[in-house]
């Protein structure tokens, strides 16, 4: 988890560790008597994207219906912020396998869903998305119907609507699986790159092990009957120590401005190990550093561990 310094006159004292900024405290969940998850714990620090991995029929979806709030957990809890939001849907913003964007309304509007419902005029709330379109890459498709767009395009304005609804903390539960391969590679670039510049603090649930080890900062394994967490990965280091991947110079975050009542993201930060949150390396694709965890990776996927 994070940690802040303690400096007096310019030397450090100890490193103080602080709250994690969402927590999962033994979450367990059963269906019909039958334990489905049990005593699941994990943490995501602001500003970190973290991958959730493990075989089908674990109980990934499961865990993501309880950390979203849309179900109440049997046992445990889910923290924000150091607050106890178990149950409360729309607490934190969710993205499911389909954008489920309405058919009927424009690019646009499906966009300003957010706003629209949290009580803002339907003008107002289209006015105060059109930066977003074009920071998000939807330039020229507001007024365009999702039956227009391609898959790509179709899951950034997803993407944006649940970043509009609350981007302080988004579950995402394999929002590329859906695509060809190659819209998927072009998507999860993009992805990296908005996490760079918003800050955002992420939960990215998929089976596809590349694609967590490309993404996260770390990476939770699942396994068990039933489900548990059986190991956690850090991927960030690797990244930092990595010269062919390389440490990019962390964008300032273009989307101060927010609209409506929300609050701005604080961008990129620097942490006190001097690594900046929110992803800031440059996209390198598959390096040898990160082919090597992600063999591991898929090593203890297979043996369960």
């Amino acid at each position: 988890m994070d940690t802040d310094n303690r400096v007096v006159d310019g030397e450090i004292l100890e490193m103080l560790p602080t709250r994690p900024f969402f927590e999962a405290r033994g979450i367990s969940k059963n269906y019909e008597g039958e334990p489905v998850i049990r005593d699941v714990d994990l943490y995501i620090n602001r500003g970190e994207i973290v991958s959730l991995v493990g075989p089908s029929g674990i109980g990934k979806t499961t865990l993501f219906t309880v950390l979203s709030g849309l179900e109440k957990p049997d046992g445990g809890a889910v923290f924000l912020a150091g607050e106890d939001v178990s149950a409360q849907a729309g607490r934190v913003g969710y993205m499911l396998q389909e954008d489920l964007l309405l058919p009927f309304k424009t690019v646009e509007e499906n966009v300003a869903m957010p706003l629209i419902l949290g009580g803002e005029k339907r003008r107002p709330a289209i006015k105060k998305v059109q930066p977003y379109l074009e920071a998000f890459g939807l330039a020229g498709t507001g007024g365009k119907y999702p039956a227009q767009l391609s898959g790509g395009m179709r899951q950034r304005a997803a993407f944006l609507r649940a970043y509009l609804f609350r981007s302080d903390m988004m579950l995402l539960d394999e929002p590329f699986s859906a695509l060809d391969a190659l819209t998927k590679s072009a998507m999860e670039q993009w992805f990296h790159r908005i996490a760079r510049e918003t800050g955002v603090t992420a939960l990215l649930i998929t089976h596809d092990i590349e694609e967590a080890v490309l993404l996260s900062d770390r990476i939770y394994l699942m396994g068990g009957h039933p489900g548990r967490i059986t190991a956690q990965v850090d991927v960030a280091s690797a990244k930092r120590g990595d010269a062919a991947w390389g440490k990019g110079t962390a964008t300032p975050n273009r989307l101060r401005e927010r609209p409506g009542s929300m609050v701005a993201p604080e961008g990129i930060r620097e942490r006190p190990d001097g690594a900046a949150v929110g992803n800031p390396w440059v996209w390198g694709g598959m390096t040898d550093a990160l082919r090597k965890i992600k063999e591991d990776v898929t090593e203890m996927v297979m043996h369960g561990v």
